[in-house]
């Protein structure tokens, strides 16, 4: 229950007198069971009572005792979790401490002298009382009904271990966030003490939150009732504020190691860590915000205590997916993620996922019928993670129906944010899953199915594949107007390049965006306004070269494209330095023709595997505390000042530039088209198609060259980017309550609006 009109609570009295105090309070007074004493407060009515202010304030005037509460309130939670929270009292006073460190404990992170606090360890002589009417099971001869008992822990346990631990025990309490799976005691038995079984000896791998991953043997069992849903999101939330470390950590300092709060949950030194793993991704994933697809079925049933519970699981399953290094990657909790291999768990994640990605996009007749749940982010992340943490995962994707279900919300995710600087982070995230995918043939042979999807796209509509769909959103964000983008150039048309020997036909649309790319990077002002800018043409002459030596027979749009604007390839082939050496210094050139994207070296042959020149592979810089977090993302050297092309290295990339196979086509081609039209009186361009598709290249086009495949390669150590993106999203999901508005971040910039 909570506080309504007509009631009070002692919170803001007893905390009153607490902050007014000038003597130390000793940490076994009883003045602080007194705060959570009473009817319970809301998140609201408590934060009001303890504002930031205050509590800084306190913690500068008197750090003995704001010490001390903290302490005393990881103590009751502990002590709860060692009575199994028996009592309804007992229940209402764990919420409002849980409430009470939600505020504390960003407080305490964002101070620099106080960082090692949660690390320092307990008394041991703190008593606490049992709850009436229960016993220590481990004590059968005590029979008090209000036994006195010391707080028992290890000596040297951390503060912070003891709460983590707290918290883990509370997720899995029986009756109190988890329906009980044994048989209640009987009402017509004894009514002696009823022994008490702590929590921490409670088997969670019989209460696992929800079915899917496993969670096998406990199909058919109740989830939970709404009242669970709200105490695990509550204490979740608490998780979230232990795991915020990274948020009060400069962007050079949280990528060299993992905060020790974090870790403790990667080792799984606590039973109860892979439990919560498997109920946190099977709560996400299992979540149908549709149901039986009835209309407006959310505004009769509501379920946002359920939906809430979604959100913050897939938050906590963001910050611990987001770790990376050596290290992480042999945890107990990667090992989890990255063994998944039962089919039946595998298509459970792949449909989970593919339905809440298209959630937000489907289109219903009725407007507004059906619910929408706001979590792609998340989803986007958490898919990316999972191919690439697990391989079985990888395999089942590849073979999956859902494969193009999870394709289509991701390049629409990715074109719509392609102009939002603010969203440069899932951008990245959709184009570094699609590098990764593109990597393997399967994928690249399943864009070639007809792309007949219900989501809409801001751009005309197409008849065509898949493919299609992959070149026109590619082609937007390569001649979009968002400058920061720069830096993924060469990941864009690697994710092309390694598609393209499989792509059996592109449509006439997709066609002209391939060629109309090649003539806006083959002009003269782009070539010379920076040195690595003619990499760009590597890529995307390979990809011709697949198309037309491979893949020949079903892609005449293109080649009837390149026909018609054969004189880019040609001005290309004969393109001279001399006459503009002298026009080409920066300082001649239009602002908007000066580009500096990647520098992979794509224009060498004969390598498989790991992409030319992406001996690293991409990385986004990590932004400072002046500067906007996402503000940087570049795979390159800074560009270097006042460059001006010399001959030397002209003639070094452009005698490499791999023209034979599209100019040897032109060759054999174009005279063949000219008779066509000018013996038969052709001038229907669909009659030329028909011409093309039947013709051949065969023993008339050079040697073909063998196959590159560019692999993605995570990097070995945490993505700065990648940290700052998902912190963003969890610090703008957490502002009801707020967790941490109001503190003094360092890993990301707030503007207040």
């Amino acid at each position: 229950a909570r506080m309504g009109a007509g009631q009070s609570s002692p919170f803001a009295g007893v905390l009153l007198r607490l902050t007014s105090s000038t003597e130390v309070i000793p940490l076994e007074a009883d003045i602080w069971e007194e705060l959570w004493a009473g009817l319970p407060l809301n998140a609201d009515q408590l934060y009001a009572a303890a504002s930031i202010e205050q509590m800084r304030k306190w913690k500068t005037d008197a750090p003995k005792n704001f010490a001390n509460l903290i302490r005393r309130a990881i103590l009751k939670l502990h002590w709860a979790g060692l009575t199994a929270i028996a009592t309804p009292e007992c229940q209402n006073q764990v919420g409002m401490v849980v409430l009470l460190l939600m505020r504390l404990v960003p407080i305490v992170m964002e101070d620099p002298d106080w960082t090692g606090f949660f690390f320092t360890t307990l008394p041991q002589d703190v008593p606490m009382k049992m709850p009436e009417g229960h016993t220590q099971a481990a004590d059968p001869k005590a029979n008090n009904l209000a036994a006195v008992a010391p707080f028992p822990v290890a000596a040297d346990t951390p503060l912070a271990h003891i709460l983590l631990a707290a918290v883990l025990d509370l997720l899995f309490a029986p009756e109190y966030t988890v329906a009980r799976t044994e048989v209640p005691r009987s009402a017509f038995m004894s009514q002696a003490p009823q022994a008490i079984r702590a929590l921490n000896t409670v088997d969670a791998t019989n209460y696992v939150w929800a079915d899917g991953v496993a969670a096998a043997a406990q199909r058919g069992r109740s989830a939970g009732t709404p009242l669970m849903f709200e105490r695990r999101t509550l204490l979740l939330r608490l998780l979230l504020v232990c795991l915020g470390s990274p948020l009060y950590t400069l962007p050079s300092v949280v990528v060299k190691k993992i905060d020790p709060w974090t870790q403790f949950i990667l080792d799984a030194a606590h039973s109860k860590v892979l439990p919560l793993a498997q109920s946190l991704l099977n709560t996400v994933v299992s979540y149908d915000p549709v149901g039986l697809g009835l209309p407006y079925n959310y505004a009769l049933f509501s379920d946002a205590d359920h939906e809430k519970l979604v959100g913050v699981s897939a938050e906590v399953l963001l910050i611990l997916l987001v770790c990376d290094g050596e290290n992480v990657r042999a945890s107990r909790l990667f090992q989890f993620f990255s063994t998944l291999q039962a089919a039946p768990e595998l298509a459970f994640l792949s449909k989970g996922i593919a339905d809440l990605l298209n959630n937000p996009l489907v289109a219903t007749w009725l407007p507004h019928s059906q619910k929408k749940v706001d979590i792609f982010q998340e989803l986007m992340v958490l898919f990316w993670r999972l191919v690439e943490l697990n391989p079985s995962f990888m395999q089942h994707m590849l073979r999956s129906p859902d494969l193009l279900r999870i394709i289509t919300p991701i390049l629409h995710y990715v074109h719509s944010s392609r102009l939002d600087i603010m969203k440069a982070g899932l951008l990245h995230v959709g184009v570094y899953t699609l590098l990764l995918l593109s990597g393997e043939r399967s994928f690249a042979v399943r864009l070639n199915a007809a792309y007949a999807d219900p989501i809409v796209f801001d751009f005309p509509a197409f008849s065509g594949n898949y493919a299609d769909l992959l070149v026109l959103v590619i082609h937007g964000l390569l001649t979009g107007t968002n400058q920061r983008l720069l830096g993924i150039y060469d990941c864009l048309l690697t994710i092309l390049t390694n598609v393209s020997p499989y792509i059996k036909s592109l449509g006439l649309v997709a066609a002209n965006k391939l060629v109309h790319l090649f003539e806006v990077f083959s002009s003269l002002k782009f070539l010379l306004a920076a040195p690595n800018n003619n990499h760009l043409i590597f890529f995307l002459l390979e990809i011709f070269n697949n198309l037309i030596q491979y893949q020949f027979e079903g892609n005449q749009h293109l080649v009837y494209v390149i026909i018609r604007r054969r004189r880019a390839f040609f001005d290309l082939q004969k393109l001279s330095l001399s006459p503009f050496a002298e026009a080409a210094a920066p300082a001649s050139l239009p602002s908007d023709t000066t580009f500096v994207p990647g520098t992979p070296k794509s224009g060498k042959s004969g390598k498989t595997g790991k992409a030319e020149g992406d001996e690293k592979p991409p990385v986004i810089a990590a932004s400072s505390p002046s500067e906007p977090v996402g503000e940087h993302f570049s795979t390159a050297a800074p560009r270097p000042e006042g460059f001006v092309p010399t001959q030397e290295w002209f003639d070094e990339w452009h005698s490499r530039l791999p023209l034979e196979t599209v100019v040897r086509a032109l060759q054999v081609l174009v005279p063949q088209i000219e008779a066509l039209c000018s013996d038969k009186g052709v001038t229907d361009e669909v009659e030329i198609l028909q011409f093309l598709q039947h013709g051949t290249l065969v023993g008339l086009l050079p040697v073909p060259h063998p196959l590159m495949v560019r692999k993605y390669h995570a990097p070995a150590a945490p993505m700065i980017w990648l940290i700052s993106h998902v912190w963003g999203i969890i610090y703008l999901r957490s502002m009801l309550p707020p967790l941490w508005h109001g503190t003094n971040l360092r890993l990301l910039i707030v503007r207040e609006e």
